[in-house]
């Protein structure tokens, strides 16, 4: 341990392990948010001021008793002189980045910015590389808990959902009934997943006017057939396009 010329502080090790080289305790836990933290201060030539840190902090009462003992860290940067959170990993293993603003819900991953945008690029030279790809996995079984040895999924089960929620005028993004989404897109299994089938289908759903939760409207199936749910003349053999543009059904040729 030392400080250098510079007056800028050092560890030197010379041992073939992983020792704890800072402890920061808090030994009198009561309740959520309460912890330790790392505070990183910027000087403007005369004032040393708050840009930021890291806090480690319980999510409930900590005792004795393994089950309390949950915890969080969180990363803090400052914006216009204002210290905020940024980036937090649960007790679940949950992630959470961006710019929070109180509860609003608890996903996986979540970002919140005003204007928010995922880009993923892949930059090419000459033949090499592959083409960016997003992933949406899931084993079974369905409704079950995960353990050691993920199962095979069953026939018509969801792999994967994309859906848009807007902000409601009743101050939430869910809907009185827990739901509301605009609309969304998700892929089901038509069979039983094996190494040598794995079909499946895509389907589109829309809300309605007063509704709060969206309903089928189209299917592309494992053979790449289409359903399209709701066109007016159910029942006949023809689908045709009228003026407007809207497809209906009809029962001679159009």
């Amino acid at each position: 341990v030392g400080i250098d010329e510079y007056g800028r502080g050092y560890f030197r090790l010379d041992d073939n392990s992983v020792p704890d080289l800072l402890n920061l305790e808090n030994r009198d836990i009561t309740g959520a948010d309460q912890g330790v933290a790392l505070r990183f201060l910027l000087g403007d030539g005369t004032n040393a001021l708050n840009a930021g840190g890291i806090k480690l902090l319980s999510e409930q009462d900590w005792t004795s008793t393994t089950s309390t003992q949950d915890s969080k860290i969180g990363l803090f940067t400052a914006k216009d002189g204002s210290i905020s959170e940024r980036l937090r990993i649960d007790s679940d293993g949950e992630i959470w980045f961006g710019r929070f603003n109180g509860y609003l819900g608890t996903p996986d991953f979540q970002w919140d910015n005003p204007n928010a945008k995922l880009k993923v690029r892949s930059i090419i030279t000459g033949d090499i590389g592959d083409a960016p790809e997003i992933a949406i996995r899931r084993a079974g079984p369905d409704g079950g808990l995960y353990d050691a040895t993920p199962q095979g999924l069953a026939s018509d089960i969801n792999v994967g959902l994309i859906y848009w929620q807007p902000y409601g005028s009743n101050g939430d993004f869910e809907s009185a009934s827990n739901t509301g989404r605009i609309a969304q897109i998700y892929a089901r299994t038509a069979v039983a997943p094996t190494g040598t089938d794995r079909a499946g289908k895509i389907i589109f759903a829309t809300t309605s006017s007063g509704a709060q939760s969206p309903s089928d409207r189209m299917t592309i199936d494992q053979a790449g057939g289409i359903t399209i749910n709701g066109l007016s003349g159910s029942g006949n053999d023809y689908a045709c396009l009228n003026s407007a543009g809207k497809l209906f059904r009809s029962n001679s040729a159009c």
